[in-house]
């Protein structure tokens, strides 16, 4: 289910944004004509996007940890002037990020990915020239995953450094959208009642199955015996309701549990 937000632009002091996701001092515009008026001297180093989701839109939703994931897609809205050229056609976006949550609007930012100032995260952009139209486009890119959705609501700070040669290839930026993308929290319950509902059962068939093999069988258990017991124990694990456990506590592990609880069954069944 995906929720579009647009970036809102702040300017701070200093890049404070990584520990004092607050400190948001004043509201600018994106135009460039705007910045001329506004603030003289704007650097890139001094300024940071910032979105909450649920966006304003989505205002009255709230984020449910039923969602279990979320994935952001970032895309940049180039400005378009007739003299404005492409430096590259494979430009590389550099940015500086952090991710803050909270319960409800009354609590503090708390941070959920944060990291040091200095790291920075580079994504490869395909720009281009639409023909038709004469505009520049340049493609979507994934912006980070979460494999838990355990708040309320999310803060997302993003800075495009513009020190080093940072992002010096990119056309001049105008706005950046943001796309997030979560489960649908009706599939997660009910793909979880199925869970809860089969684990129990697979458990029982599986160990009567092994109760009437070690009655029946004379010799060394055969292969196939081997096989199907092997692929009821896959299918338990597979089918193990873990989700409720992100219902109580932050577990972006998960994902990773389910892609190796997925390879065991398919490794098991091939």
């Amino acid at each position: 289910m995906p929720w579009p937000g647009q970036l809102k632009l702040v300017m701070t002091n200093t890049c404070s944004f990584r520990t004092s996701p607050n400190l948001l001092m004043i509201r600018a515009a994106l135009r460039e004509h705007r910045w001329k008026k506004t603030i003289p001297k704007l650097a890139g180093n001094n300024l940071v996007f910032y979105v909450v989701l649920p966006s304003d839109m989505y205002s009255h939703y709230t984020m449910s940890r039923w969602f279990q994931w979320m994935i952001t897609v970032l895309q940049i809205k180039p400005m378009q002037h007739p003299q404005l050229r492409l430096t590259s056609e494979n430009p590389t976006l550099t940015f500086k990020g952090a991710i803050f949550g909270r319960h409800h609007e009354e609590d503090d930012w708390r941070p959920v990915h944060v990291q040091d100032s200095d790291i920075t995260h580079n994504r490869r952009l395909e720009c281009g020239v639409d023909k038709e139209y004469d505009i520049i486009e340049c493609s979507d890119v994934a912006l980070f995953e979460l494999g838990s959705v355990f708040y309320s609501q999310y803060l997302i700070n993003l800075q495009l450094p513009q020190r080093n040669g940072y992002n010096s290839e990119l056309p001049r930026i105008t706005g950046i959208d943001i796309t997030e993308i979560h489960q649908n929290g009706g599939f997660t319950k009910v793909w979880v009642a199925q869970k809860t509902l089969m684990c129990p059962l697979l458990l029982i068939a599986t160990l009567l199955f092994r109760r009437q093999v070690k009655r029946y069988e004379i010799h060394s258990p055969l292969l196939i015996t081997k096989v199907i017991t092997g692929i009821g124990i896959t299918n338990i694990i597979f089918n193990l309701p873990l989700e409720y456990l992100s219902l109580f506590a932050d577990l972006p592990g998960l994902r990773v549990w389910y892609d190796c609880s997925t390879g065991l069954f398919y490794a098991a069944t091939a």
